[in-house]
């Protein structure tokens, strides 16, 4: 019987675990999770699309503390999400601090209204999109930035 070198098996197995994991289907956890980087796509029914040059959408980043930042196409803003109410599929928003430069009046209105979708919401996150609705209609939708 002849003893086998362990590295020269984890070398013949390397190539089969490479193909298994970037094969693997996204896990379902990380993927519903709202952690991470969010861009604006529908704000009230308006579509939004990411513009080749100009302004940047407005947007939001997420941790796992709660801890939020980001730009509401005007002003950047921080603050902190309520965890608990996150666990209860709830998006509240503590106070936030923000810039306060001023702009187009129609930015403006865009600026107001992300800034109240943020505020209090029930979220649904669900196949790289985050919705925030209250009341049964969709008040802004976000895509997980790549």
């Amino acid at each position: 019987m002849t003893r086998q070198d362990p590295l020269a098996a984890l070398l013949l197995c390397l190539p089969m675990l490479l193909v298994a994991g970037c094969t693997a289907e996204p896990n379902a956890a990380t993927e519903a999770t709202i952690e991470g980087h969010w861009i604006l796509v529908d704000l009230g029914g308006q579509r939004f699309d990411a513009p080749e040059k100009g302004p940047k959408l407005p947007e939001f980043s997420c941790a796992a503390d709660g801890k939020i930042n980001g730009y509401t196409g005007l002003n950047q803003f921080n603050g902190q999400l309520d965890v608990a109410a996150l666990k209860e599929k709830r998006f509240a928003a503590g106070p936030l601090a923000t810039t306060r430069r001023g702009g187009p009046p129609r930015v403006m209105e865009i600026e107001r209204s992300f800034l109240a979708a943020i505020q209090e919401a029930n979220v649904v996150v669900s196949g790289g999109l985050l919705s925030l609705e209250r009341d049964g209609v969709t008040l802004a939708t976000f895509k997980r930035a790549p």
